[in-house]
């Protein structure tokens, strides 16, 4: 059996502020056990009918010091501590948001677009989230 994948070429996006929507979010466990939630944000490039998928990671940990509690905030997410909330609320979402070119690793000729994570922001129609109505204490 083969599995055959396309080369793509890199999509490389200019340094500066965009707009896009969070199309999906994952669960992520590292090898030494650490959880991160994954957020998958669309980027629309201007003049161009490709919108290039980027993800922020959080480390998955709630409150309202934490990351991803600051992060969830800022979309109306309240966080009331002893509860359940619903993490993927904000899928969905436009934001607006700045996109850096760092150099890899390994080979710093190497470019990548990432977006700076602390630059997420939503836009506009702040939605309050709160706990589910049968939600249950956190365990």
């Amino acid at each position: 059996m083969t599995d055959n994948v396309k080369v793509e070429t890199p999509a490389i996006i200019a340094t500066g502020n965009y707009t896009g929507t969070i199309v999906r979010a994952d669960d992520r466990v590292t090898t030494k056990g650490f959880k991160y939630k994954d957020y998958y944000i669309t980027v629309d490039v201007p003049n161009s009918t490709v919108k290039p998928e980027r993800k922020i990671s959080l480390s998955k940990f709630v409150s309202s010091g934490s990351h991803l509690g600051r992060f969830l905030a800022k979309f109306g997410v309240i966080l009331v501590p002893d509860t359940v909330i619903d993490i993927d609320c904000i899928v969905g979402r436009r934001v607006s948001f700045d996109i850096v070119n760092e150099p890899d690793n390994d080979d710093p000729k190497i470019k990548y677009s990432n977006i700076a994570v602390n630059t997420v922001e939503p836009i506009a129609n702040i939605k309050k989230y709160e706990a589910a109505e049968n939600s249950q204490p956190a365990v």
